[in-house]
């Protein structure tokens, strides 16, 4: 990130002026920004990949938390009775990722 200074303080003084105090050729410098919007005195350039992780984070912020349409389907699901549990395929997935986690922490 880069910020360019154009010789205003925050509050739109002419610093560039305030240099040169006491002297006419200060007041007369051409390089006076009197008068300049004092929003315009940092610019930032930021990178693409800066602007690209706004653009997702926005996104991601936006998105809602829960999909209540795949809450819904699952709560007929097994209200109706239709939705079957397999325990032998769970069981074996919590010790596959045991078994995981043990060859991380070795």
């Amino acid at each position: 990130m880069k910020i360019k200074s154009t010789g205003l303080d925050p509050k739109g003084l002419d610093l560039n002026k305030a240099e040169n105090k006491g002297s006419k050729a200060g007041a007369l410098d051409s390089r006076s920004n009197i008068g300049a919007n004092p929003h315009d005195a940092a610019k930032i350039n930021v990178s693409q990949r800066a602007q690209d992780i706004n653009k997702i984070k926005q996104v991601a912020t936006q998105a809602p938390d829960v999909d209540q349409a795949k809450v819904e389907k699952f709560r007929e699901l097994i209200n109706s009775g239709k939705y079957k549990i397999d325990a032998q395929a769970i069981a074996d997935r919590m010790v596959d990722q045991e078994l995981e986690i043990g060859k991380l922490e070795n």
